[in-house]
């Protein structure tokens, strides 16, 4: 289950008005765009989607797909509805996904599983509801605690993201996810770890 505070710094991050912060998102959503358009999927779910503002960016790349969005916060689903109307917005945890097994081609989850405290019910929630492809992410440590102290956030912290409860360099990210899919492709948009998996059983092509 996701914090407060990371609901809050996720659609902060997303939307601060800092030109080099702007940047990086920028190009975070569009290497997510990449991977969605080298994959074949017509259905998606977002998890822990807040306030919809990635699936609002790569929009173009969902245009006759079936999609959902999912977060645990109402306020947030409401203002996703708003944001994503071409999206089925629903309020729903992400340990336990109110859905059938397997109904997914596609499961999205970024900047999600650093904030909660058991990530395996997460992977295994997604794995269970995804029928081939998933798009993970979580901040590349430790580069984002010296961007954090670059910007002069989170001094005391040593650029520790408060809300940030996992911290997992690229490799330590891969890992973890290995144990619960195969690893397609990797990017490192700065500074974030951006993984395509799919079922271990049910192998993907990426072109």
């Amino acid at each position: 289950m996701k914090r407060k505070e990371s609901k809050i710094s996720k659609h902060r991050k997303y939307t601060n008005r800092n030109l080099i912060n702007r940047y990086l998102i920028s190009n975070f959503f569009n290497k997510v765009g990449f991977l969605l358009s080298n994959i074949s999927f017509e259905s998606v779910l977002d998890v822990g989607c807040g306030e919809g503002i990635l699936l609002s960016h790569i929009r173009e790349h969902l245009v006759g797909k079936r999609v959902f969005a999912t977060d645990i916060g109402p306020i947030e689903i409401e203002t996703a509805e708003k944001n994503i109307p071409f999206a089925n917005c629903i309020v729903g945890s992400i340990d336990k996904l109110p859905f059938v097994n397997r109904e997914f081609d596609l499961v999205i989850c970024t900047e999600v599983l650093e904030h909660l405290n058991a990530p395996s019910l997460a992977l295994q929630e997604i794995r269970r509801v995804t029928a081939g492809y998933c798009i993970l992410s979580v901040p590349n440590e430790p580069i984002w605690r010296f961007l954090n102290i670059t910007r002069g956030a989170y001094i005391i912290n040593l650029g520790d993201t408060p809300a940030h409860v996992n911290h997992w360099s690229s490799m330590s990210f891969q890992q973890y996810v290995s144990d619960y899919f195969q690893i397609i492709k990797v990017i490192r948009p700065l500074p974030w770890t951006l993984l395509l998996c799919s079922q271990k059983n049910k192998l993907g092509n990426f072109t």
